[in-house]
């Protein structure tokens, strides 16, 4: 799971990552368990970018499956 707080920083496993370094984690937690789902909780006041910033990372190293879910954290 990855989270996008309100004031949009991106964090998986309870790290906050710098939007550059969203695409190579991802790619561990792939190689780790390839076939689980990805989910994105993303704050309702958190910005867009943050989410392309993620769903272009998924893309990139091949995750297929990909929920968002909108919560407050």
């Amino acid at each position: 799971m990855v989270r996008i707080d309100a004031s949009s920083l991106i964090s998986v496993k309870g790290r906050i990552l710098e939007r550059g370094a969203v695409e190579a984690n991802l790619e561990r937690e792939k190689a780790v368990k390839p076939n689980s789902p990805l989910i994105i909780a993303a704050h309702p006041e958190a910005d867009t970018e943050a989410l392309v910033t993620i769903l272009d990372a998924a893309k990139a190293v091949g995750i297929e499956s990909v929920s968002v879910a909108t919560t407050v954290q």
